[in-house]
């Protein structure tokens, strides 16, 4: 007999059965393979991973193309994925699995882009940041450094955008809410240079070059406090701030220098390495204490900011079934021999390990390049 093509639709599988199916697949790329079925597997899938697995993969940008690479950096296998937007914009950040894209040229459109449901949210123009004077692309490429939003989507009629804008050592702060016309920035700070931003418990806070932290107050009357100001030197380390699946506020603190690397056959190339320190924040107490475990969880770092995982398959942690986890006590970064300058093409770029306890640097299995972008990208789950 004939089945009817309605109930054979892909479309008609029911919710807690796709959940089961998404379950018992062998990697975390397979459930991304999956939002691609239809629009109801979409929504399953992407819930499913944001929920479920919350693992970030690593986005690979190639310089003027539209198809890029999503890799899981555990086991070093790689997706293709389709971004038309890439043609005519550049992709500066990411947040929450959307991409901020800025045009290539005047008047430098910026939108909230999600590559895997294809919304877009139009933001204000770059041209409308304060005091914005860039006059060449790779000035645009890094403009924006940081991007977070106040909710998972930045189609929450409640949302609020904040980035870290500018280059070199004028980072400054500004924000907005979708369908703005212009970027507001928080005056009482133009003479402070900014590392990271966090929306932390109802709150948006920023970490400056020297460490102090602000919480920021984005009313009618934008205006910041002094959270705390640490009490030993952290200038010029490049600072993270995060919140642990456990609810701490943490400081990561990244220092580099330039060694001789004798992994090349005697070859002695000269590159970067790095080490981190990592501090808890107390914000009743103004105390910060540096600590030497994650316990159970993960930091995976980048040009994006901090995201926090955990390594065991408890909690939003359910990775599938023959998938890797990420060691516990590891901070996962990317490493940029030319962080920090304002072109992002520029530098050497790749994928490596931090052991917090031992620490030791190891290599991930993934590609690396002169001429591409790496960001962390976490598919969510909250897209429509």
């Amino acid at each position: 007999m004939a089945i009817s093509s309605s109930s054979s639709s892909w479309s008609d599988m029911p919710n807690g059965l796709l959940e089961q199916i998404l379950s018992r697949l062998n990697n975390s790329l397979d459930v991304f393979r999956c939002c691609n079925v239809c629009t109801c597997w979409r929504s399953v899938a992407t819930r499913f991973y944001w929920d479920q697995i919350h693992f970030p993969l690593l986005l690979i940008l190639h310089r003027d193309e539209e198809m890029g690479s999503l890799c899981d950096i555990l086991t070093g296998e790689t997706q293709e994925i389709f971004l038309p937007k890439t043609k005519d914009r550049l992709i500066c950040n990411s947040t929450n699995g959307w991409l901020l894209t800025i045009g290539h040229s005047s008047p430098y459109k910026v939108n909230l882009w999600n590559p895997i449901s294809r919304t877009e949210v139009l933001l204000p123009l770059a041209s409308k940041f304060p005091k914005f004077n860039c006059q060449r692309i790779k000035q645009i490429e890094g403009f924006v450094k940081r991007c977070i939003t106040s909710s998972l989507s930045p189609l929450d009629p409640n949302c609020i955008v904040l980035v870290i804008y500018g280059l070199d050592l004028e980072r400054k702060l500004a924000f907005c809410r979708p369908g703005d016309e212009e970027w507001k920035s928080l005056q009482d700070l133009q003479e402070v240079s900014f590392d990271d931003i966090m929306f932390f418990k109802g709150q948006f806070y920023a970490t400056d070059i020297k460490g102090k932290i602000y919480s920021c107050d984005l009313g009618p009357n934008p205006k910041t406090v002094i959270a705390l100001e640490p009490p030993f030197h952290l200038y010029p380390k490049e600072k993270y701030i995060v919140e642990s699946l456990s609810g701490d506020f943490l400081m990561i603190n990244r220092k580099w220098e330039w060694i001789i690397d004798d992994d090349d056959g005697g070859g002695g190339r000269e590159e970067i390495v790095a080490s981190f320190d990592v501090y808890k924040v107390d914000l009743g107490t103004k105390e910060l204490k540096k600590i030497e475990t994650l316990g159970n969880e993960a930091l995976f770092l980048g040009y994006n900011g901090c995201i926090s995982v955990s390594s065991s398959k408890t909690g939003n942690n359910m990775r599938p079934k023959g998938a890797e986890l990420p060691r516990s006590n590891c901070i996962y970064y990317i490493h940029d021999s030319f962080e920090g300058l304002s072109d992002v093409w520029c530098g050497f770029k790749r994928a490596s390990m931090y052991d917090l306890e031992s620490s030791r640097i190891k290599r991930l299995r993934t590609s690396e390049s002169w001429t591409s972008q790496f960001h962390w990208f976490m598919p969510a789950g909250h897209q429509m």
